[in-house]
């Protein structure tokens, strides 16, 4: 039964990674009349909301349960698309956003614990290592069936957006719940003190916040700015992001990996390679240089999600699992914040300041997660 729950869940996320206008998300929006500059104040409201409704979501999660708070969630994420179909001005944007932002707050943590619930912890890495290269895959497969059938047809990419996630919102019906044995639940302040008394996991969430965000800078932003530096033309960039998303299915074989190397040196593996890939990119003007280390940056956030997900379960011995992983999601989304203004105005001076930048961040991640493993408390 729980088998069936996970293959749902697969399913979902393998629907929901299906954005067919993915690949001109902007080009899209400022077709439908907004401006860069609105785009930066919708995002600027959709993390803030994130920010808030973070740990409400957790605890809402813990006492309705989890197929309740996936079918509001999913509900609502079919909801969003439709918004964005039909959005042509700043408001209606915005509004897809503020959707968008209830329903990641509501899911993060949700469907992570959710998932490690049903598995009962074992081969969590496994589990996660598949749901995440499930979404990517559902994106990969977005972005060839607009290459190859909706090509200029933008406003058709948002249309048939809607589709997948009326079709997950209806699995999501199917899922059972996990029943829980009656617990007392321990007041939110009370996961919060402890979580922020636990100065090695802090230092964990920091360190693995500084190498998710770096790599998902270099494969999202960065990126296309290193291939024209090295003159890579522009007609290979849509081959090159269909070639990232293959090989971020290398999560297929973590749980080989983690069997035969271990957790621990598979996470000093992802910062130590994480560094030199940066410096690399810093030194070389190689085309192909380059696209093989952002293709080693690519395996390594998709090798170290599923791993971090998979630790910071394993910590959680309470039964409000979806409040105390809400508690992480917030404190490493308010990091992330910092991050993502550093990454921006660095950028904005050069690539090469980005890319410093990057090895500092991950190195630093490095020094922070190998301090954090001396001592990380069970919550």
């Amino acid at each position: 039964m729980k088998n069936k729950n996970i293959y749902l869940m697969y399913m979902i996320c393998l629907l929901q990674g299906m954005v067919f206008y993915a690949s001109i998300a902007t080009t899209y929006r400022l077709s439908r009349g907004i401006s860069l500059l609105q785009m930066g104040i919708i995002e600027a409201v959709f993390t803030l909301m994130m920010v808030i409704l973070e740990i409400p979501w957790g605890y809402i999660c813990d006492r309705i349960g989890y197929k309740k708070t996936l079918i509001i969630c999913n509900g609502l994420y079919f909801i969003s698309k439709i918004v964005f179909y039909f959005a042509f001005d700043f408001k209606m944007f915005l509004l897809e956003r503020i959707l968008l932002a209830i329903v990641s707050s509501g899911i993060s943590g949700c469907d992570i614990g959710y998932l490690y619930e049903c598995c009962d912890g074992k081969n969590s890495t496994k589990v996660f290592a598949y749901y995440n290269m499930l979404g990517t895959f559902g994106l990969l497969a977005g972005s060839i069936v607009f290459s190859l059938y909706i090509r200029d047809n933008i406003d058709l990419s948002g249309y048939l957006t809607i589709f997948p996630y009326l079709l997950a919102f209806v699995l999501t019906l199917f899922l059972d719940d996990i029943k829980k044995e009656k617990t007392v639940h321990i007041p939110v302040l009370g996961h919060l003190a402890k979580v922020i008394n636990d100065k090695s996991l802090l230092l964990f969430l920091l360190a693995s916040t500084l190498l998710c965000e770096t790599t998902h800078e270099l494969n999202t932003f960065l990126n296309q700015i290193l291939y024209r530096r090295v003159n890579i033309n522009i007609k290979w960039f849509g081959i090159l992001y269909a070639s990232m998303m293959l090989i971020g299915l290398s999560g297929l074989f973590l749980e080989r990996f983690e069997k035969h190397f271990g957790k621990d040196k598979l996470f000093n593996a992802c910062y130590l390679i994480g560094i030199v890939s940066c410096f690399i990119l810093f030194i070389t003007r190689n085309k192909y240089i380059v696209i093989i280390m952002i293709a080693l940056t690519v395996i390594i956030e998709n090798m170290y999600i599923p791993l971090k997900h998979s630790k910071l379960n394993e910590q959680i011995e309470e039964s409000d699992r979806a409040t105390i992983l809400s508690i992480y999601s917030l404190i490493t989304n308010m990091l992330t914040i910092i991050t993502s203004l550093a990454f921006g105005y660095y950028s904005n001076i050069s690539i090469d300041n980005a890319l410093l930048l990057s090895m500092i961040f991950v190195f630093t991640g490095w020094i922070l997660y190998k301090i954090s493993t001396k001592n990380i408390s069970k919550i």
